[in-house]
């Protein structure tokens, strides 16, 4: 017993030397100290505290996760049996922007909304009359993933632009309903569920991105026939729900108990190691000097077709949020959002991100097809004057010199600026704001 004591004292201050030292490296050089900081055990809780960073700034109720990691003691996003995942409520947790040192703060509040770069908000359901109540639909780049801080992110910019532009007595209310990984279909059932409640003046749905990943994962692991086949309900269930399905099921009988107690053990465990400076270390070494494993690449070698899913889901979705928005008397606009690689502009800037060709492809095939669908829904509502539909994806960011982009989606704030003025002026256009 006294010999284990000591092996575990001398790994103890083995692993706190290690932490301090890797730590040093990072802060010293001025790479990414925050997230080193957060990753191990020893300066989690005797270093990050005295850094200085916005997490400072976050209201007592507001749970702080650390940084945003696979293994994460708790996660900003929570399972749900509706939606597949959701926002957990009062939670905060950084990401670090690509090329950018400093971490980014993403808030929710007691509602399970993001921020619209405020630190203390909360939306009451009963609408006072002197507020304008807009609420923002998408995935994470609603949300904020990418923007340097929360008042960077879309929702916070758009409102910037409702406020300085709009002359109306009422007061501005953003609500950010952006949710990371949500399709159309999601964004559907998340404003049909739970949004109408809050009484929205204005609903915009910005997406398109998580649309055509999912159609190409899905297509592409069931194959072309059998998913064009498949119920149109089938289109709506998310490997989330598969796995929340799966837990119920196991918990009801011994063995699955059993189950789901040796894996919640394993993650623990995992956490622990990840933690620790040791183990960082020798997976660095492994990685280096091990050998280099090919990722498989889910993409297919034949070519999607995006049709039925556009048809069968996409459009679907589009159009039933049209109709509630004709039933239930607010204003909507259908946005589709701008990415890299469908459109000419920008993408020499982003020669290190390494797209492959096929992704490109992809995406280009996609977005042509929903823009013809868009066009058509435009056509079929035209005369309709709470509706609105626009493409922001082309030349948005035409002669634009700086970066915009933190990776090949998501945007930084002066991306997200542009975004938010264009966006504004289709409003204004459309619904005759001014």
């Amino acid at each position: 017993m006294g010999k284990f004591l000591k092996i575990v004292i001398v790994f103890v201050l083995v692993d706190i030397i290690f932490s301090a030292i890797i730590f040093s490296r990072h802060f010293f050089r001025d790479t990414d100290y925050f997230s080193i900081a957060d990753q191990f055990h020893f300066t989690r809780y005797f270093v990050s505290p005295f850094l200085e960073g916005e997490q400072k700034k976050l209201p007592d109720n507001i749970e702080f996760l650390g940084f945003h990691k696979k293994l994460s003691k708790k996660k900003i996003y929570i399972s749900d049996p509706v939606l597949g995942w959701r926002l957990g409520k009062n939670r905060a947790d950084l990401k670090t922007p690509f090329s950018y040192n400093k971490p980014a703060l993403r808030i929710t509040n007691s509602q399970g909304f993001g921020s619209s770069g405020e630190f203390q908000y909360f939306y009451k359901k009963k609408k006072p009359d002197d507020i304008y109540r807009v609420v923002i639909l998408g995935g994470s780049t609603v949300f904020g993933d990418g923007a340097e801080s929360i008042k960077d992110n879309l929702p916070s910019k758009l409102k910037n632009e409702f406020i300085e532009n709009q002359d109306i007595k009422q007061k501005i209310e953003i609500i950010n309903a952006g949710v990371g990984g949500y399709d159309s279909g999601q964004e559907f059932m998340y404003l049909y569920t739970e949004l109408l409640s809050f009484k929205p003046d204005l609903v915009l749905v910005y997406n398109g991105w998580n649309d055509q990943l999912n159609a190409v994962q899905k297509i592409s692991k069931l194959g072309s026939e059998v998913y064009n086949n498949q119920d149109w309900i089938d289109y709506y269930y998310k490997p989330s729900h598969l796995n929340i399905k799966k837990i119920s099921n196991q918990s009801f009988t011994f063995f699955g108990s059993t189950k789901i107690f040796l894996n919640s053990s394993i993650v623990s465990l995992r956490r622990f190691f990840e933690g620790s400076s040791t183990f960082y270390l020798f997976k660095k070494f492994y990685t280096f000097f091990g050998k280099k494993e090919t990722k498989e690449n889910f993409l297919p070698n034949d070519v999607i077709d995006f049709d039925s899913y556009i048809s069968k889901y996409y459009k679907k979705n589009i159009e039933t949020m049209i109709q509630l928005s004709n039933s239930n008397n607010f204003k909507i606009a259908i946005l589709l959002q701008p990415i890299l690689g469908v459109s000419d502009e920008l993408e020499n800037q982003y020669g290190h991100l390494e797209l492959d060709s096929k992704v490109i492809s992809y995406r280009e095939d996609f977005y042509n097809k929903v823009r013809i669908t868009l066009n058509n829904l435009n056509d079929k509502y035209k005369n309709n004057e709470n509706i609105c539909i626009k493409d922001i994806s082309q030349n948005i960011f035409k002669n634009i010199t700086s970066r915009v982009y933190e990776d090949s989606g998501h945007l930084l704030g002066k991306g997200n600026e542009i975004v938010a003025k264009k966006v504004y002026a289709h409003l204004s256009s459309c619904f005759n704001y001014n």
